[in-house]
């Protein structure tokens, strides 16, 4: 596994205290260090709060955080994320942005993640991708994700894929869908568009027909049927009433 260089810079953390050992991850640093880069830039909303320690901590605080920051993914079973050391985790990541990680004022850093947030590029790393940079359906359905949260929020990121996979798993486009539903039926709208700009599930109609769509699909092919989805706005909720 190779060890990746990383920065370390004392920053003023906008987000609650967390115990020794224990680190941000995902959105809370990355945005803190996107920010950094680009003071005058819109402001990125933080959708939850993700944690992960190395093993050489206690779990002390596991449940105790995961059931304050983490209480969606806990219920599915994913709490604070235990890594071997930070060089694993670092070279864990799925994307380049992710690469970074926030201990209250210690904000530390990869410069691959320095590059990526600067030019505001979405690239996966090669921890996601096979032998042939071919990368996973649910890294590159993130990265679309992140790209339709950032364009309504005045936030353009661009993509930087070698190659797009085969296929995208319904699984992970449901997922993805209903996150960005938590952000509004706008994101949703867009975050469907950009999966057909790419030339996934072009079969699916769009805008609110759209997401009917995904939903009913869900129903009826995925084992925990249209309960993946957990922030349904009214407009949808609605719709699939009227409908049934």
């Amino acid at each position: 596994m190779t060890t990746l260089r990383t920065t370390v810079r004392h920053v003023t953390s906008p987000y609650p205290f967390l115990p020794e050992g224990y680190w941000y991850k995902g959105g809370a640093p990355r945005e803190l260090l996107r920010r950094i880069f680009h003071p005058l830039s819109s402001k990125l909303e933080i959708r939850d709060f993700d944690i992960f320690r190395t093993e050489e901590t206690e779990d002390t605080y596991d449940h105790q955080l995961a059931m304050k920051y983490l209480v969606d993914d806990y219920e599915f079973g994913r709490g604070v994320e235990v890594v071997e050391d930070m060089e694993t985790y670092f070279a864990t990541r799925d994307l380049t942005v992710n690469e970074v990680a926030l201990h209250n004022a210690r904000l530390r850093f990869t410069d691959q993640a320095q590059q990526a947030l600067r030019e505001h590029t979405l690239t996966p790393t090669s921890f996601v991708c096979n032998a042939l940079g071919e990368p996973l359906s649910q890294t590159f359905v993130k990265a679309l994700r992140l790209k339709a949260e950032g364009e309504l929020s005045g936030v353009s990121w661009s993509l930087s894929f070698s190659l797009l996979p085969k296929s995208v798993r319904l699984f992970d486009a449901a997922l993805h869908l209903d996150r960005t539903l938590a952000r509004g039926l706008s994101v949703g709208y867009r975050f469907v568009e950009l999966l057909h700009e790419y030339g996934y599930f072009t079969e699916s109609p769009s805008g609110l027909h759209g997401v009917i769509w995904f939903i009913r699909q869900a129903e009826q092919r995925l084992p925990m049927g249209a309960a993946i989805f957990r922030h349904l706005p009214r407009e949808v909720s609605d719709e699939l009433v009227a409908s049934r």
